[in-house]
């Protein structure tokens, strides 16, 4: 009778998506998964087995301890690139980007990054933020950085344990930056740092600081006191192509290592945290408003228009001068998004798509969608459904 494969779930820090699509891979399969780390955060000193799963941070033990097994490994982080490991991650610089053209495309113009401290991982997302304020037109002086452990009290550097001097802190930063504001975070539970600083300063979520964080993790999202946007890392997915790759690795251990495979990002789950348009001008703002409200449906310029309190010819002159596209692309860019979003995580059907997100017929959407993406819609669903 052929052994059950052992195999070490070894997260440097826990994640519930992670170990979610691990286990999925580990029942489909027959492995008997060892997870004990999961809910102690203790390394299980002495351990025999196939194959480990990691994800590696700056916990210089577990890195020594990973390294010393022996037995074929995966790690799910970039944090320790350095090291020769197959690796199996999230597309960080994609993470930023949505990050960023979520906040844009309300309006935003000021904006600030926040980690605890700055990792492999944590610079790909804020390089691919970064990128994206350039790209649209944004000057980078318009972001600010706010790294913790850079953060400085009395001329000594703050210790990252202490939730009162970190609280404190973010509160004198946020204060001192222009509003509205719109924060974009390393992941939720930095991101949840945001919102209680900025209710420990009496600052308004959203209306003068948003905030955005990263993995869409609802054990966070839905629970503090204002429930947090976040982009949606497709940690499950990442589980669950970590653990194929480990039994590939543990086939054949002697296969040269493979690039870095990249999840993608599925999206932003817009929540409360940044539901909000920080535009100048409030007729545009209106518009927008209507337009998000209504793309599903038949919708014409002249009833856009009408929602506001300005002729057509202003509100389209607004729209070039505030958001740098025009009324229709802006019609056209939501209906867009909500295909991808139905390509992704549904099972409908072309003419179901094209009746939701507000297509005349899946013939149209069909044109539209290759004319703006390169790709058909089904090329686009086989390569990121989930």
């Amino acid at each position: 009778m052929k052994q059950q494969p052992s195999v070490l779930l070894a997260l440097g820090s826990y994640q519930h998506g992670t170990h979610r699509g691990v286990a999925r891979f580990a029942r489909e399969n027959g492995w008997h998964l060892v997870a004990e780390m999961a809910y102690g955060g203790v390394i299980p000193q002495g351990w025999e087995g196939d194959g480990v799963l990691t994800a590696l941070t700056e916990r210089d033990e577990l890195t020594d301890f990973v390294m010393q097994i022996g037995a074929p490994t995966v790690d799910l982080n970039m944090v320790r690139a350095d090291l020769p490991l197959p690796r199996v991650v999230g597309d960080h610089e994609a993470i930023g980007r949505l990050a960023a053209m979520h906040f844009i495309e309300r309006g935003f113009e000021h904006f600030a990054w926040y980690a605890v401290h700055e990792n492999r991982t944590a610079l790909e997302r804020r390089t691919g933020f970064l990128k994206t304020l350039n790209d649209e037109g944004l000057n980078l002086a318009q972001c600010t950085n706010l790294i913790w452990a850079e953060g400085r009290q009395h001329g000594t550097l703050v210790a990252d344990r202490d939730w009162t001097e970190r609280r404190d802190w973010l509160v004198n930063a946020i204060r001192k930056l222009p509003k509205p504001l719109a924060v974009f975070a390393y992941n939720d539970y930095q991101a949840s740092h945001i919102i209680n600083a900025c209710l420990h300063a009496g600052l308004s979520i959203p209306e003068e600081v948003a905030v955005v964080g990263v993995d869409n993790d609802e054990l966070v999202c839905d629970c503090v006191a204002v429930p947090l946007s976040s982009v949606k890392h497709d940690l499950e997915t990442r589980g669950y192509l970590g653990a194929k790759l480990l039994a590939e690795r543990m086939q054949f251990p002697g296969a040269p290592i493979p690039d870095p495979l990249r999840v993608e990002p599925s999206g932003v789950v817009t929540r409360k945290s940044s539901d909000i348009l920080a535009l100048p001008d409030p007729q545009v703002a209106k518009a927008l408003r209507f337009i998000w409200d209504h793309f599903h449906r038949s919708l014409s310029i002249s009833e856009i228009v009408t929602a506001t309190d300005v002729s057509r010819r202003t509100l389209e002159k607004a729209f070039s001068t505030h958001l740098k596209r025009s009324i229709l692309d802006e019609i056209q860019r939501v209906r867009l998004q909500r295909v991808k979003e139905l390509l992704a995580h549904s099972g409908f059907s072309m003419r179901q798509i094209a009746e939701q997100a507000g297509f005349a017929s899946p013939q149209y959407l069909h044109q539209v969608f290759r004319q703006h993406t390169g790709m058909t819609p089904g090329e686009y669903r086989e390569k990121h459904k989930s």
